[in-house]
């Protein structure tokens, strides 16, 4: 829950949330850092595939946003030096306060995203026995029963009392070695 800064408080060290230029983030983070400014920029692996490798990148969980822990009126220009912060978030015409609970929760969601795995294999015909790694079927063992592109195929499930498939992303299973 967001609330605003009543006017006439004293300056006490609170979270505000700052709205940054895209794929700005990181970068603002360095420049608090060195200012001595708390932040939080919390960050969620992701996988990426270029034409020869696939890796894992850590990207923003709120692309264009950053927390900031200080107190208001004091830093706040100092924050706003950075020619990609824009403004901060407001709620009823003033600075809106994040509450500590919701950063704690932030920092939890964050801690307990799934370990992703960078390591598909690049050929997966059909009838190839899989175990899925990550998504919503993780953990699920299953056989490739049609490719679909390059970056999907579907899997006959194995555990289901019916038969079932899935489409899937590939980047998410890999090959099971019997």
């Amino acid at each position: 829950m967001i609330q605003a800064q009543p006017s006439g408080m004293s300056e006490e060290t609170r979270w505000y949330a700052l709205y940054t230029m895209p794929q700005c983030e990181k970068r603002i983070s360095l420049f608090l850092s060195k200012r001595k400014i708390d932040y939080y920029l919390p960050l969620v692996p992701k996988k990426r595939k270029w034409s020869d490798r696939i890796k894992v990148v850590e990207f923003p969980l709120f692309p264009g946003y950053l927390f900031i822990h200080m107190p208001f009126y004091q830093r706040r220009l100092d924050v706003l030096l950075h020619p990609s912060a824009l403004r901060f978030v407001q709620h009823e015409g003033r600075p809106a306060i994040i509450p500590d609970d919701d950063i704690g929760y932030l920092h939890i969601l964050v801690d307990n995203a799934n370990d992703l795995q960078a390591h598909p294999e690049e050929n997966l015909p059909e009838g190839q026995k899989v175990i899925v790694r990550s998504g919503p079927f993780k953990g699920i063992r299953g056989v490739v029963a049609r490719v679909k592109n390059k970056d999907r195929i579907f899997v006959k499930l194995e555990h289901c009392a019916l038969m079932a498939s899935a489409e899937i992303d590939i980047l998410d299973v890999e090959k099971l070695i019997i």
